[in-house]
């Protein structure tokens, strides 16, 4: 069941798309403060406590207690938990038309131009309110997106105080309009059976040595496969943690450098911070991660450490599995 799911939620291939066509993601995020869009689905009343409503209503002329409410789903940010809502589907309808739809619940993230609200509501086709564009944030977190209302062209934004989503006029570099769509895993190398983790002391740095650890439930070794907001199969790696990158280093030419230990990085559009995937030959569960564009060199253990090295698909040290991240507040 878990190999079917992982092949539901991350399908690699060594092609990469010009054109970013959708996904489905475990962990949308807001750069405001690193939260994950959650639908929590609505309680249902039980019979009694309908009769009970009702009659409440009927006395005093409105709804008893306020509990049909209850029955509504909401949206809102929370920490990433793993829970089934927070798994979203970016579904491209045409163009730069996109649907964000929770299949676990059935229901389509949709905008309210009258109170400016975001709510779970059942998808209907061609509606202006359930249809979002992605507009790439190219000052500050180009790694992001803003998602921009076809409806009112409105941004989404997460209230700081409810955590509950809320449209309003886009704000170039508003931390809390700006989103990454990831999913959140722990990245197992094949020969080994160690889990890659930024240097545990200078960890909260730029620059920090990646290594290896048998530890795989520490909050250190969860990592977020961001994918480039306007591409498939082109991704950011970002320390869940620490909130730095992987990264790779580029000569004077800006050649990837043969034989350099990876490490990891504040943001920067002119570091070597993206990668692509490309299925092993010997199973579909194992993944060669290579600098991106190309395929001259792939990521690999060699002694020790994790280091760029000339691609070899055969060899079970450049072969990385993907588990599932775990439960962190960060």
């Amino acid at each position: 069941m878990k190999k079917f799911l992982l092949i539901i939620l991350f399908t690699f291939t060594s092609a990469v798309s010009a054109q970013f066509n959708g996904g489905t993601f475990n962990n949308l995020m807001n750069v405001g403060d690193y939260s994950t869009l959650e639908l929590i689905p609505g309680t249902k009343m039980s019979s009694e406590e309908k009769k009970a409503d009702d009659l409440i209503g009927d006395l005093f002329g409105k709804v008893g207690l306020d509990t049909k409410t209850n029955e509504n789903p909401i949206v809102k940010v929370s920490s990433f938990s793993g829970k089934p809502g927070q798994t979203w589907k970016i579904v491209r309808v045409k163009d730069n038309d996109f649907v964000i739809f929770s299949e676990t619940y059935k229901l389509a993230l949709t905008t309210d131009a009258a109170s400016q609200k975001v709510f779970p509501a059942p998808y209907v086709k061609d509606s202006d309110n359930q249809i979002f564009y992605i507009q790439r944030d190219t000052l500050k977190c180009r790694y992001g997106f803003y998602l921009i209302s076809k409806q009112n062209g409105f941004a989404v934004e997460v209230d700081k105080k409810s955590k509950e989503l809320l449209l309003a006029s886009k704000v170039e570099s508003n931390d809390m309009q700006i989103w990454i769509m990831s999913l959140r895993k722990k990245l197992a190398n094949k020969a080994v059976e160690k889990y890659l983790t930024p240097d545990k002391k200078n960890i909260l740095f730029g620059k920090a040595d990646i290594l290896l650890t048998d530890k795989k439930n520490g909050v250190y070794t969860n990592w977020d496969i961001i994918n480039h907001p306007t591409a498939n199969n082109i991704y950011y790696i970002m320390n869940s943690f620490s909130k730095k990158f992987l990264a790779y280093l580029f000569d004077e030419n800006g050649k990837v450098v043969s034989g350099s230990k990876l490490y990891q990085a504040s943001y920067n559009k002119n570091s070597g911070l993206l990668f692509h995937f490309k299925n092993s030959p010997d199973s579909n569960f194992n993944y060669l991660l290579l600098p991106y564009p190309g395929e001259d060199f792939s990521v690999s253990v060699e002694g020790i450490s994790p280091q760029i090295s000339l691609p070899d698909s055969m060899k079970a040290s450049q072969q990385w599995k993907l588990e599932e991240g775990t439960f962190s507040l960060f």
